[in-house]
């Protein structure tokens, strides 16, 4: 199922995606967002989902992964890690790192989702990763 129609994608005002790279830039997004969510709407249908802050929100979420892939050409958590490596800078005895791979664990499943799509999801407990005792 295809979270996302192009002309959702346009009523977003986005403009970065055409229709031919729509259906590739919609596939990665997807991929990514399930990622990010546990893969809740793979067990639940978006579009009969009766909460319509959370669908809306994460229709906006994939939205804007698109628009991150079609900017910074990064598809995958792969190319994601290789562009995050080690810079550093040394004067004399002083030395700056930046960056670093994160070859595993929580931060390497968001490497490749935008921020902009993390704050989409941000109230929406699609990206919740506490205990649930209920």
């Amino acid at each position: 199922m295809d979270y996302l129609t192009f002309e959702e994608y346009k009523d977003y005002g986005l403009t970065d995606i055409d229709e031919d790279s729509y259906t590739g830039a919609l596939t990665r997004a997807s991929m990514a967002l399930d990622v990010a969510t546990r893969n809740y709407y793979q067990f639940h249908d978006l579009d009969s989902d009766e909460v319509d802050f959370r669908r809306d929100k994460f229709k906006l979420a994939v939205a804007l992964q698109m628009e991150y892939i079609a900017k910074t050409g990064i598809q995958t958590a792969e190319e994601a890690n290789e562009r995050s490596g080690i810079t550093g800078q040394s004067i004399g005895r002083t030395s700056v790192t930046i960056g670093g791979r994160s070859g595993s664990g929580a931060d390497s499943q968001y490497n490749y989702v935008s921020i902009d799509a993390l704050n989409a999801l941000a109230g929406t407990g699609l990206t919740y990763r506490g205990i649930n005792y209920g």
